[in-house]
């Protein structure tokens, strides 16, 4: 696995990380989680206490280039495997390459409901008795939930690795759902702004 490299404490393989690897908004504890689960991914390997060694760079660690340009191919080949699917979302310039498929499964809406469902007229109803349309959307809102909640845990259950413990694995999965939603949202919005305008 070891080509023979130095080794380096996580917190100096994450600043090189940080030097042009990761997008911008990749700090902290996130950097750390990031960089563990690259662990699990075999890019780099325990060499000690707080020492990691990275694994298949036959060049010299001195030289900043060849070691950007390495840990840049890398972090986009494993970018590209089904273990490191994650990585898409937080590489400066990821590869393209499909969405897993069980994230196109989970992001998939309940099937479509008749358009009467949320109509407003409301039937008179026996006293104490429940508004059906509520119920409905308690309904719907569960199966929403449901689908949500398979979705983190196939995920978090994917990340998670030696290295990588549970909790990194939810902070990998809560960062990477925000860039998805931030990614979907002005669309929906602009959509929306359409709609209202024509």
């Amino acid at each position: 696995m070891s080509s023979g490299s130095h080794s380096f404490s996580l917190e100096q393989w994450v600043e090189r990380l940080q030097a042009g690897i990761w997008a911008g908004d990749v700090a902290g504890e996130l950097s750390r989680a990031l960089f563990l689960h690259l662990a699990d991914l075999d890019l780099f390997e325990a060499a000690g206490d707080n020492a990691w060694r990275l694994n298949g760079f036959a060049g010299n660690e001195a030289d900043a280039d060849a070691l950007h340009a390495f840990l840049q191919a890398r972090t986009r080949e494993l970018a590209c495997t089904e273990a490191g699917f994650a990585l898409i979302y937080f590489l400066k310039n990821p590869p393209q390459r499909p969405e897993p498929e069980f994230l196109k499964q989970g992001k998939q809406g309940p099937p479509p409901r008749s358009k009467d469902l949320f109509r407003s007229e409301k039937k008179a109803l026996p006293k104490g008795s429940a508004d059906p349309s509520n119920l409905q959307i308690v309904k719907k809102v569960g199966r929403q939930m449901e689908s949500f909640m398979a979705l983190e845990k196939q995920f978090i259950e994917r990340v998670q690795g030696t290295h990588t413990t549970r909790r990194d694995a939810r902070k990998i999965y809560n960062a990477a759902l925000g860039k998805i939603r931030d990614r979907a949202a002005p669309q929906s919005w602009e959509q929306i702004s359409r709609r209202r305008h024509k």
